[in-house]
């Protein structure tokens, strides 16, 4: 399986528009080469270092790619307590962003509510495949509100 965006490369910087800074919208992600039996998708954007979910959303439709700026599946709370994607933000240390998507043999169900762990938690015993796409951004320093 493979993950890719037309908005940046693997490893590479992504642009304004899709962090704190900008529109703050997700960008469009391609989806290649999943594997047969996929009945479901689900997409986290984390940043590793400080272990924060971004966005996740499950029992997204088994499509080729995620549009930008939206996604159809089941959102869930992220750590900035919103199901909405939230990209990177002004912070002027350099940032990583590693979107994943994961090939599911069926539907998630969630028992107890929806937030970032209890997903992870769910996606277990039924990952079939799975691929993941890292950017990185470096902030202005200055936030919105500022």
């Amino acid at each position: 399986m493979v993950l890719k965006s037309p908005a940046f490369t693997h490893k590479g910087m992504i642009p304004k528009k899709y962090t704190a800074e900008g529109e703050n919208i997700n960008p469009r992600l391609e989806i290649e080469e999943m594997p047969e039996g996929t009945q479901s998708l689900c997409l986290i954007a984390c940043e590793p270092e400080k272990n924060q979910t971004h966005w996740a959303v499950y029992n997204v439709p088994v499509t080729g790619s995620i549009e930008e700026g939206r996604c159809e599946g089941i959102g869930v709370v992220n750590d900035f307590l919103t199901t909405e994607y939230i990209g990177p933000g002004p912070q002027q240390e350099e940032q990583h962003l590693l979107f994943q998507a994961f090939a599911l043999d069926s539907p998630l169900t969630v028992p107890g509510g929806r937030s970032s762990r209890k997903i992870r938690a769910a996606l277990q015993n039924h990952v079939i495949d799975s691929a993941s796409l890292e950017a990185r951004y470096r902030g202005t320093g200055a936030s919105k509100e500022s």
